[in-house]
């Protein structure tokens, strides 16, 4: 039986004509079955190698389709493999073709972040506002950066030698003649498309019996050159949902409005889980003339890409996340032994409540979180009264920790300065007195000061210092804008309007914010970088409620605070500066982007 600690490339197919074609590019098959798996684990795997990793593919069950099913077989092979570092969603998609985009029936579309969108956009989930239509507000994780480098240099060789995708999959057919008949190209006049408005009559005949080649209902396209060549790689957004597109004035709006390039159905479940790419084969125009002509040429020809990938990826890329993993499973299990005895972990920056509800720590273990979220703090102790609230640190406590790192022999008018311009942060003040220290003696207390009040783009190059305590984990940064960036990013991914509403309060003067000037920030996510410049009309305000659920999140974060006066609010400082730098960053003489003013 196979070890499933071995395997580090997982592969995800929605249906058995994309598993068919995906097992055809293993360069060896390992027949024997995984030697365990999880308990409620469903998948049957299929175990194999390609170049030198191994290769763990699963298909959804048979008849279950979309986002939620191919969420819970990515979870269940997670569980089951837990070494599984590079991940693949490959198979079919329903092509989106434009004017900008020429695509055709067995062309491949690889997920690829553009805009404000990861590579992935769940175009049925959002809010649908009179006169706007339905406007998407989820975010989803991008592939991972070792698969965007790949793809770069992949793309890269193809510009210069050609993909050879359609040889390979003739190779491939060659060892299986029976395959023949389904997976070869199709000829090349059963590539219609049809114009938006002319529809598929009679669903049950085949599309050359009812619609034929009338040319006045045929979207005329030039033939490829030889540049291009018979099938062409595009990279950009795909569109995924729960429903099956046949709508060629649906698939036309958005790849119009949002520049979409093909739709399927699984994907919008997996990238915030699963973080994967996304490489889709297309076999149809996702309109009524939609058929099974092309599925098995287009299934090969995005698994002969998923392939190339996976060769260019050394093993050692993932070998060492590996052995990690390996190494903290050695310490989880030495905990549970019961001559170890009770112990207690402390875990910083514990945003992310859903990390604690994965397994059992084991006998003995007592958790330490340590959060800035109220909200993660209740549901780790339910009704347990023991969320010690951490207070600002008080002067003289700051002092102290100046003193610690810069001896007693400083300027104390100049330091309590400091300390008020830093706000007590224990990491800001941290951070400037190893920064003092380092510049010492031509930074002194008094001159870092003036510094940090001379501009913004003088106070975040302060800030984003990386300087600090030594005894902190490597690779964990004392930079306060980038450990600040963290908790953003959390809040995005929790609730995507909080981060918004911070966007917009960034923008005010940080005392006595009024609550009324705050709607309507929905309509400008965080990262956008285009705003426009006209104000959001009444239709766009977010309803109180959201409004308020909103501030929950931002208040239990300790981000901003409510004034003594009613109806007013303030954000802290160096939130409002963290936060501007993060999506406005000053440019080189001081002043901030146009983007900038067109928020406010």
């Amino acid at each position: 039986m196979s070890n499933t600690q071995k395997y580090t490339v997982g592969w995800i197919s929605a249906l058995p004509t994309e598993a068919t074609a995906a097992r055809q590019f293993l360069d060896e098959h390992h027949d024997e079955g995984p030697d365990s798996v999880s308990p409620n684990d469903n998948n049957i795997y299929t175990l194999g190698r390609i170049g030198r990793h191994n290769v763990v593919m699963a298909v959804l069950p048979d008849g279950e389709y979309g986002t939620t099913t191919a969420a819970t077989a990515a979870r269940d092979m997670m569980h089951s493999f837990p070494n599984v570092r590079i991940r693949l969603m490959v198979g079919l998609g329903g092509g989106a073709p434009s004017l900008e985009h020429d695509i055709r029936l067995g062309d491949v579309v690889v997920s690829s972040p553009k805009d404000n969108a990861s590579g992935v956009l769940q175009y049925d989930y959002g809010k649908s506002i009179q006169g706007q239509g339905l406007i998407c507000t989820g975010i989803l994780a991008q592939p991972p950066t070792l698969l965007r480098s790949a793809v770069a240099r992949l793309k890269s060789q193809h510009e210069d030698e050609g993909h050879e995708l359609e040889l390979q999959v003739a190779r491939a057919l060659e060892k299986k003649p029976r395959l023949k008949s389904k997976y070869s190209r199709p000829p090349k006049a059963s590539d219609r498309l049809y114009k938006t408005d002319f529809v598929h009559s009679d669903s049950s005949k085949k599309c050359d019996e009812v619609c034929d080649n009338d040319p006045t209902e045929l979207i005329d396209r030039e033939e490829r050159g030889e540049e291009e060549g018979d099938f062409v790689i595009h990279y950009g957004l795909i569109a995924s949902g729960n429903q099956l597109i046949r709508d060629a004035y649906l698939r036309d709006e958005l790849a119009s409005s949002r520049g979409i390039l093909c739709f399927e159905m699984e994907a919008a479940g997996l990238m915030n889980h699963f973080p994967c790419l996304v490489i889709r084969g297309i076999c149809d125009y996702s309109d009524t003339h939609k058929n099974k002509e092309w599925q098995g040429f287009a299934a090969m020809m995005a698994a002969a890409y998923a392939k190339r990938i996976l060769l260019l990826i050394p093993p050692n890329k993932v070998e060492v996340e590996r052995s990690l993993s390996i190494a903290i499973n050695s310490i989880y299990n030495w905990l549970q032994r019961e001559e170890v005895g009770p112990w207690l972990m402390i875990v910083d920056n514990a945003d992310n409540v859903d990390e604690f509800f994965r397994k059992s720590e084991g006998q003995g273990a007592t958790r330490g979180p340590i959060s800035r979220s109220l909200d993660a703090a209740e549901r780790l102790t339910g009704s347990n009264p023991t969320i010690i609230r951490i207070p600002p640190m008080e002067q003289s406590q700051a002092l102290q920790l100046v003193e610690r790192k810069l001896g007693s022999d400083i300027d104390t008018s100049a330091a309590m300065d400091l300390v008020e311009a830093l706000e007590y942060i224990p990491l800001a003040v941290n951070q400037a007195a190893a920064f003092i220290n380092y510049r010492a003696p031509r930074m002194t207390i008094r001159s870092y000061l003036e510094d940090f009040r001379a501009s913004d783009k003088k106070k975040s190059m302060l800030l984003e210092s990386d300087r600090g305590d030594l005894r902190r984990d490597q690779g964990v940064s004392n930079s306060v804008i980038k450990t600040w960036q963290i908790t953003f990013d959390q809040i995005k991914d929790e609730r995507p309007d909080a981060a918004s509403l911070l966007s917009l309060m960034s923008c005010f003067y940080p005392q006595n914010i009024p609550e009324y000037m705050l709607h309507g920030y929905s309509e400008y996510p965080p990262d956008s970088k285009e705003h426009g410049g006209e104000s959001p009309d009444d239709e766009g305000e977010a309803d109180q409620e959201d409004f308020e659920s909103d501030l929950a999140v931002l208040l239990g974060y300790s981000l901003i605070s409510r004034t003594a006066s009613l109806g007013f609010l303030e954000i802290h400082s160096l939130v409002q500066l963290c936060t501007e730098e993060s999506h406005f960053p000053a440019r080189a003489d001081g002043k901030r982007p146009r983007s900038y003013w067109d928020r406010c």
